[in-house]
Formats: structure tokens, C-alpha cells, sequence
């Protein structure tokens, strides 16, 4: 759901980025009334690392394209809405900057949908709908977790027929249509995530971290298929209009080193940038 540069407008992306920032400053405030206990910053920075990588590793879905754990609900769920805003911020400003995932000048547009919409919309459902037991806790993360994909991918279209690529309603068509399988995969490891670190253990660095090694030894064997907003600008002819730039590891691949070992070790280098931000992120309290 990463929107490149050349496909939102100026206008659209000054919008966003405003709207990203004030979000931000209002999950601080959130935080701040004790919205809920937080990870230690270990674990929240081995959670991050994780869901970059996580977000790496395209998998076939219907409709001959693929998509990707976003784990912005998941994040929120987990480290609080502030934490969980500024790792997704991490994580998306390390995709754009060092691997030209996402334009740069359309990063305010990505953090509003699998930031804002992601981690703060995931967060609140599944706040309000969360019973006292692990099913319900789970059940409720999961649905929040679909919910909050498809709210993102809907905003997206709105965000690209503002700025004019293309019509509103043909975008929301095929974009819910291509991120409903999403979805429900998102839904299911959010889900499967929050009911399997149950207290205790949910402060632990180890799942995370062995969670971030097995997706670095799965990226090399991602699916190649276009993604449901790639699917999307295909279907309706507006794939022509994204801009590329340069990055120092465009395309997940470090130069120098040959066929899936450049993959893996770019996962590797953007885990340990992502990490390294967060784990001295200020806590909100």
C-alpha cells in the first residue's frame, strides 16, 4: 500500500503530512492519560525490526497480486498509540529514504494510512471492543487489524482521486477489492500474535527478534506479483505515473552482493536501522 511519488498531488501529500503530524501529537496526549502500559524499548525496538521485515515478504493472495503484513494495528495494540505511530513513522521513512519504498514526497501520505489509520485506528477498535480474556483480546485485535487495512486501503483511493490520478470510485472499487484478502491475513496474525504473548511474556525480546530472523531468511522467496496498489494502478492505467528516485539499497538489494544474499542483507541493514531508532524513542509518560 506504499504510494510512490508522481501518483498524489502536492497539495494532497502538504495535506497528509499536516493531518500525520497532528496525529501524532494527539496520540502523545493519549499516552499521556495512561491509554495503556507499554513495551520496554527493547522489545518495542525488536517488534519494529520485525514488522520491517514482516512487511518485506509479499505472499500470492487472489486476483493475481500479492500483499504483506502492514502490522500497524498491531504495533498500536501492543507499544501504545504513541510508540506504536513513531515505530510505523521509522519504518516508513527507513523504507523511502533508504530503499525507495514509497516517495519521499508521499510519506506524510503513507503515514496517514498504515500509520494514522494502521496503528491509531487498530488501536482504538480494538480498545473498544477488548473483553478481560485472551480470545476476546485477540478476536477483537484481529477484526481491528482488518478493519483498519481496509479503512487505509479506502483512503488511498480517496487520496489518489483527489489528487486527480484517477477516479474515486473506480480506486475504491478495485482497491477494497484487492485489499479484502489482505485483510484477512492481517486480521489473522494480529490476532494469532496478541493471543499467543499473553502476560507476561509479551515484554520479551525473543519472539520478536526470532520473528525478524525468519522473515530475513524468507525475503528472498517473496512474491514477485504486484501488490494490491501496484494491482491496482495496472488495472486502471495510472501505473505509469509513479516517479522513481535513487536510494542507496533501491529495491531491497545491496550492491555488491550477488542473487538472495542482497535481499537478506538488506533486510538485515533496515532491521538494525529501524531498531536503533526506536529504541531510543523518549517514552510519552
Amino acid at each position: 500500500m506504499h504510494i510512490s511519488s508522481g501518483l498524489c498531488s502536492i497539495s494532497v501529500c502538504v495535506a497528509a503530512a499536516g493531518l500525520s503530524v497532528g496525529a501524532l501529537i494527539a496520540s502523545r496526549w493519549l499516552d499521556r492519560r495512561g491509554a495503556q502500559q507499554q513495551l520496554p524499548s527493547p522489545a518495542l525496538a525488536a517488534l519494529t525490526a520485525a514488522v520491517f521485515v514482516a512487511q518485506m515478504v509479499n505472499v500470492p493472495v487472489l486476483g493475481g497480486s500479492s500483499g504483506h503484513v502492514v502490522g500497524g494495528a498491531l504495533l498500536g495494540i501492543l507499544a501504545g498509540p504513541f510508540r506504536g505511530l513513531l515505530a510505523m513513522v521509522a519504518i516508513l521513512a527507513t523504507q523511502a529514504v533508504l530503499f525507495a519504498d514509497g516517495g519521499l514526497d508521499a510519506l506524510g501520505v503513507n503515514v496517514l494510512n498504515m500509520g494514522v489509520i494502521g496503528v491509531l485506528g487498530g488501536w482504538a477498535l480494538q480498545r473498544a471492543w477488548a473483553g478481560t480474556t485472551v480470545t476476546s483480546r485477540a478476536l477483537s485485535a484481529g477484526f481491528a487489524a482488518a478493519l483498519a487495512t481496509l479503512a487505509a486501503a479506502a483512503l488511498c483511493a480517496v487520496e489518489l482521486g483527489l489528487s486527480g490520478t484517477t477516479s474515486t470510485s473506480s480506486a475504491l472499487a478495485a482497491m477494497i477489492g484487492a485489499h479484502l484478502p489482505i485483510a484477512l491475513g492481517e486480521g489473522a496474525v494480529t490476532g494469532l500474535v496478541v493471543a499467543l504473548i499473553a502476560q507476561p511474556e509479551r515484554t520479551s525480546v525473543r519472539w520478536p527478534v526470532a520473528a525478524a530472523v525468519i522473515a530475513c531468511a524468507l525475503t528472498p522467496f517473496a512474491s514477485t506479483l504486484p501488490d494490491g496498489l501496484e494491482h491496482t494502478a495496472q488495472q486502471l492505467g495510472f501505473a505509469g505515473q509513479a516517479t522513481a528516485y535513487a536510494a542507496p539499497l533501491a529495491n531491497y538489494l545491496v550492491p555488491g552482493i550477488p542473487g538472495a544474499l542482497a535481499v537478506i542483507c538488506a533486510g538485515i541493514i533496515g532491521a538494525v536501522m529501524v531498531a536503533a531508532l526506536v529504541r531510543y524513542t523518549p517514552r510519552s509518560a
